[in-house]
């Protein structure tokens, strides 16, 4: 059994919309279980209705929802939900409020988790800026992006989470702070790849938020993201002779 968990802010509902409507036309998604980690936003109330429905009409076999008594904030709550994704699954995905799914992402994820369980991959991305290779090449790099990713139960335990609060500071105070830069120093820290896409299956629309500038928006964009993906077979690429 694989598991889908989403943190969700309560505070902004229409990213929310348009993220379970994508997660909504996944492939392959009644083999998951699905999960939703709420924290206790202005617009509580909205979101939680938005899961219900969403859990009444995705025709998943089971689905769950955590309310958060007090607000943990981006890292805890992020922590929190993989924490108790590994008690109920052997491979987990963690997806957010405000980013888009491919209609094959489901199947890319478990096509990895299948064929790399055994490898030295530290874990599996969704988001690929870039895309100038075919649709089911995927390749091992030495980059992380919080844009939907998975990862092992025997990697969590063994090797993120025994490192996930000291990773959280960056080299000074205020700079490179936060879990998705603490997983990009303990993916350099132990050298170990993750599995991405040549073409995206992911995209942020998060353009208003606490840890996202209007400014900086386009950065996070990917122009090799369509959300409409016929099935296709994985393969690695391989890096060109030099």
């Amino acid at each position: 059994m694989s598991l889908a968990v989403m943190t969700v802010s309560a505070d902004r509902p229409s990213y929310l919309a348009q993220t379970l409507s994508s997660w909504l036309q996944a492939r392959d998604r009644k083999r998951w279980v699905f999960c939703f980690v709420i924290e206790p936003g202005q617009y509580f109330a909205e979101c939680e209705e938005l899961i219900q429905t969403w859990r009444s009409i995705s025709g998943v076999p089971e689905s769950y929802v955590s309310y958060n008594p007090q607000c943990r904030g981006v890292a805890d709550n992020t922590y929190t939900a993989l924490h108790w994704g590994f008690l109920l699954s052997p491979f987990v995905v963690l997806a957010e409020e405000d980013v888009l799914v491919s209609t094959d992402v489901l199947d890319f994820f478990t096509a990895m988790s299948e064929q790399h369980e055994d490898s030295t991959a530290l874990g599996v991305c969704a988001f690929s800026r870039a895309g100038d290779g075919l649709s089911g090449e995927y390749e091992a790099r030495q980059d992380f992006s919080p844009l939907v990713w998975g990862t092992w139960r025997d990697r969590w335990t063994e090797v993120i989470e025994p490192r996930w609060h000291d990773a959280l500071n960056g080299p000074v105070p205020g700079v490179e702070a936060g879990w998705d830069w603490g997983m990009r120093r303990i993916m350099a820290a132990v050298d170990r790849p993750f599995l991405t896409p040549v073409q995206s299956r992911s995209q942020h629309i998060g353009e208003h938020g606490v840890h996202m500038l209007p400014a900086d928006f386009p950065a996070s964009q990917s122009i090799s993201f369509v959300q409409q993906r016929r099935p296709v077979l994985y393969r690695q690429r391989v890096p060109d002779a030099l």
